[in-house]
């Protein structure tokens, strides 16, 4: 199997992030300067679109995104009619559970923690189901096949259930639930202190000067 990087198409990116022998994944790419600057970062290795975004993820607080498709029906476009490979992310919208959703942080102020849900308004949702960006993709993309070739028919939705609205009231400080200390001289990774993931409380005396002007 093949490797590759996945890198933003711009110079810096490139540089710090792709590898002599790997193939470069851009993140995204979906024009000709993009692929312009992988051949130019590296010209012995092929390139391709390894992240090409059919929707966006949502931040708590936000409204829930719905990127349009024309955007997205140009560059699928503009991949196929220059036979280049890409890879959709993501194709089938998920869930993230417990401690897994993740977050973004653009700067050191702006720190955006994502919902649990990764709908993503992917092409195939959360659930399973074909949506209308689906029908678009899949539209666009038979153009493309060979005389003769058909695509199968979409498979029937999946039964889904209605889930009433449900209320959090009780509440708990996490200052009043911490384990015992573990006393360390250095900070540990989480599995070095038998947790897989969640949320570790740091704390340290400082000693010397401890304002700044």
């Amino acid at each position: 199997m093949p490797f590759y990087t996945s890198d933003g198409a711009t110079p810096f990116m490139l540089e710090a992030g792709s590898l002599p022998d790997a193939a470069i994944g851009l993140d995204p790419g979906a024009n000709a300067k993009d692929f312009e600057q992988a051949t130019l970062a590296n010209p012995n290795v092929p390139s391709f679109c390894s992240e090409l975004y059919p929707g966006w993820l949502t931040h708590w607080g936000e409204k829930w995104q719905r990127p349009g498709v024309e955007d997205l029906k140009n560059d699928v476009k503009w991949l196929m009619d220059n036979k280049k490979s890409f890879n959709f992310y993501v194709i089938h919208g998920g869930t993230n559970f417990g401690y897994w959703a993740g977050a973004n942080a653009f700067s050191p102020t702006q720190y955006q923690p994502d919902v649990t849900s990764y709908d993503y308004d992917a092409p195939i949702n959360e659930m399973g189901q074909a949506t209308p960006k689906y029908d678009e993709m899949r539209k666009l993309l038979a153009a493309y096949l060979p005389s003769g070739k058909k695509l199968p028919e979409v498979p029937a939705p999946m039964p889904v259930i209605e889930i009433p609205e449900i209320s959090l009231n009780a509440t708990a400080a996490v200052w009043d639930n911490l384990p015992e200390a573990i006393i360390s001289p250095q900070p540990k990774p989480m599995e070095m202190l038998g947790q897989k993931g969640g949320f570790i409380l740091y704390r340290t005396k400082l000693i010397g000067h401890k304002k700044a002007n």
